[in-house]
């Protein structure tokens, strides 16, 4: 049996190496969360140099509603092209549509945890 979750942006890229390192099965079936800040995005790139196994990546923000959000996603799936990438927070289809057409593969939709088309 396994489980997927999605490990919170908080954890260090050391914290990811030792978790990688005492469980190598694990690393995929988990993603590294994200923000969107330029400091965001380096720990994520460090993140998946220190974890090569890693598949898949979630850029969470509470309202994903944001000209800057959707360059961010195009910007994440150019230097990630092989990874599955969750976007979110959304609520509408159009919005749905914007971040799939920005290289986005599955989408986070709702308010709170929010849930994933």
């Amino acid at each position: 049996h396994t489980l997927f979750t999605t490990i919170h942006k908080h954890y260090s890229v050391e914290e990811w190496k030792n978790f990688a390192a005492a469980h190598p099965e694990c690393t995929e079936h988990l993603a590294a969360s994200s923000g969107s800040s330029n400091a965001d995005l380096e720990k994520l790139c460090a993140i998946v140099e220190a974890v090569p196994t890693l598949k898949y990546i979630c850029l969470d923000m509470a309202n994903g509603y944001s000209e800057y959000f959707v360059e961010f996603v195009k910007t994440v799936r150019g230097k990630f092209p092989k990874h599955t990438i969750m976007a979110g927070n959304v609520v509408t289809g159009e919005m749905v549509e914007e971040l799939i057409l920005s290289g986005a593969d599955i989408i986070k939709v709702g308010i709170g945890p929010g849930g994933c088309i």
